[in-house]
């Protein structure tokens, strides 16, 4: 019989020392031929290793050194000897990703998380009491850094954009030290992005409203400090900019609307990055059809139209930030749906779950405080959620960057073609007749239930015209015209976020209102917002048009709540015609509804979106809005 084997326990789990694995059979023959194989095998060994060196099977790369500097003073990575020829891609010094995250995980990734400030400490402890929880809260961290290895961050990476793309956004990177214009990053999505419950912890740190959204603790805020601190060796300097446009109770099509409408800051109106991080109310507010065919196709076409005349920019990316832990099956719909539009678009596409989900539900336990997420099971998961996901955001970003640096070809560049050129291919017999260009793929149309070859390739040139036809005539260097004659949302970048902010919005336009009051809190229940708290309150809106305008949309809540049952909003609407807008439809009159009661066991705010009478209305034009709370008596305007 085999001795016993002797274990140790090791980081990786519990095997046998080296030494003491025992054969069952020891005869003489086998003894000697153990002998001869311990004598042959190093000369094999040295055989091989001549024989690669000599016919280049692998070559060894210089490691990334985060501590060096060459030129660029906020550079953290070393700049000199990179493999890729691009200029933007001197940051890369190896085409391996494992060993770039262990170089840079402790010195880079470690150092630029955030944690509170000791300080700060919590409400009810000593400060010493303060300092040993501080302590364990950085214990925690490096335990958390452990668990997210390469091998299990790299599932996470469900689908990359072209590399054109990719490039692009590491050229602005790199030219900040000369131009000082930052990458400018928009990220969208729901009360899980913007950062509710992310102070929770398992190791006793208070930080105050557990529930509020806190920026610096929100995976974007993350995002933002590891991408300044790798790039450029300094949180501080604002070389990545992270803009956290997340509104709680939001899904996908309240992204289609701030993008389509604009509602951004003036600095972002033309971001390089759209990240869209809405799957957990997608899969609880839409259904798949509805997520699938109607708001995703919205949400990436509106974000493209961002930067109409760039042929690859912005980088678009859809965030799977949900890991599934109720409802499992509509989750895993919602991940499946993403990530058809990522392909379909040729989109970023990343799946958080993939990193975490086979951990939780293995060691699932409703009640008991998961480490690996900081918080028990629940939607808005805690501090451990948020550092993780920022850093498989990171790995992601640094992974396809790293290949799109070594694909690079400077004398394969091709430029997208151009309708023209386009139509011209399509009568080709022979695709060597004429060296082909990239295919326009920003232009690329939606897919729909009818969706066939002949449609999507009609879809793709009619873009492709459109963008032509505008970009002739387009000037970067005018000031951007608003989309809107008259717009507001609640939201901190939008510059609303308290009851005044609401009646100085209105302050323009509101002719009446009886029984409706701007009131809430942004970052507490009630929220924020318009609210009409009697029966038949009303009021009036008369607004200047300064721009033709097709559409006006409500974005208002809707709620399974009793205080919302039977609440319907219904709004006349009247153009009143400058003399000039004699093109337009006589019928100038129109009247919609607008319900505040669903049956989803949820709050959430959803856009109504509603064509105006008679065509529209042009500049000069007056458009009055008459709203009155004909059934119920609780209605919220977000």
């Amino acid at each position: 019989q085999p001795q016993p084997q002797r274990l140790q326990e090791t980081k990786r789990g519990v095997w046998p020392r080296r030494g003491e694995r025992k054969f069952c059979h020891n005869t003489m023959a086998q003894e000697l031929s153990v002998f001869r194989w311990r004598i042959i095998l190093p000369y094999l060994a040295l055989v091989f290793v001549v024989l690669a060196r000599e016919l280049k099977l692998f070559t060894t790369t210089p490691s990334l050194d985060p501590n060096t500097t060459v030129k660029n003073e906020h550079a953290a990575v070393a700049v000199g000897g990179s493999v890729s020829s691009h200029p933007a891609c001197s940051h890369f010094k190896t085409s391996s990703m494992s060993e770039m995250w262990q170089n840079i995980q402790g010195s880079i990734i470690l150092n630029s998380t955030y944690l509170p400030d000791q300080p700060k400490g919590n409400t009810n402890t000593s400060r010493e009491e303060d300092a040993i929880i501080y302590d364990k809260l950085m214990v925690w961290t490096q335990h958390l850094l452990e668990y997210y290895s390469p091998e299990r961050m790299r599932r996470s990476i469900a689908s990359r954009p072209p590399n054109p793309t990719i490039l692009k956004v590491l050229t602005i990177i790199a030219d900040y030290p000369t131009t000082n214009v930052p990458l400018k990053i928009l990220v969208t999505g729901g009360s899980v992005t913007a950062g509710h419950w992310c102070v929770e912890n398992p190791v006793g740190w208070d930080g105050g409203d557990g529930g509020a959204p806190f920026k610096e603790c929100a995976w974007p805020s993350r995002l933002e400090r590891h991408l300044r601190q790798l790039f450029f060796n300094d949180v501080n300097v604002p070389g990545v900019t992270v803009y956290n446009m997340a509104v709680g109770a939001t899904s996908v099509d309240v992204a289609t609307m701030i993008l389509e409408y604009e509602l951004l800051p003036d600095d972002v109106l033309s971001p390089d990055v759209v990240l869209l991080a809405h799957s957990p109310n997608d899969a609880n507010m839409l259904s798949p059809d509805v997520l699938f065919y109607e708001h995703l196709n919205n949400a990436v076409q509106a974000a493209k139209r961002l930067r109409a005349c760039d042929d690859d920019l912005p980088l678009v990316g859809l965030i799977d930030d949900t890991v599934g832990m109720s409802e499992i099956s509509k989750m895993m719909e919602t991940t499946a749906r993403y990530y058809s539009i990522a392909s379909w678009y040729q989109l970023m596409m990343l799946d958080y779950g993939n990193v975490v989900r086979h951990t939780l539900l293995r060691r699932y336990d409703e009640n008991r405080t998961e480490p690996l997420m900081g918080s028990t099971f629940k939607v808005h998961m805690g501090m451990g959620f948020h550092i993780g996901m920022a850093w498989t955001v990171v790995f992601d970003f640094l992974s396809i960057m790293m290949e799109a640096c070594f694909d690079y070809n400077e004398d394969e560049i091709i430029e997208p073609m151009s309708l023209k050129e386009w139509k011209e291919e399509a009568q080709l017999d022979n695709l060597q007749e004429e060296p082909l260009k990239r295919s326009p793929s920003k232009h690329f149309g939606g897919l729909y239930h009818e969706s066939n070859p002949q449609s999507v390739n009609e879809e793709w040139q009619s873009n492709l015209n459109a963008k032509e036809e505008h970009c002739k005539s387009f000037d970067s260097s005018e000031p951007p015209q608003p989309v809107c004659t008259y717009a507001w949302m609640v939201n901190k970048l939008a510059g609303v976020m308290r009851p005044k902010d609401i009646d100085n919005a209105f302050s323009s336009v509101m002719k009446s209102s009886v029984g409706w009051e701007a009131t809430g809190h942004f970052y507490k229940f009630p929220r924020l917002g318009y609210y009409a708290q009697e029966a038949n309150a009303s009021f009036v809106l008369e607004i200047p048009v300064t721009s033709p305008t097709l559409y006006f949309t409500v974005l208002s809540t809707e709620s399974y709540g009793p205080n919302f049952i039977d609440s319907n909003l219904h709004i006349d609407v009247e153009i009143k015609r400058d003399a000039e807008s004699t093109e337009l439809d006589c019928n100038t009159t129109a009247s919609y509804d607008v319900e505040g009661y669903h049956e989803i066991e949820t709050s959430s705010h959803e856009p109504h979106k509603f064509r105006l009478p008679g065509g529209g209305a042009n500049a000069g034009d007056i458009i009055f809005f008459n709203a009155v709370l004909t059934s119920g008596s609780y209605f919220k305007i977000a």
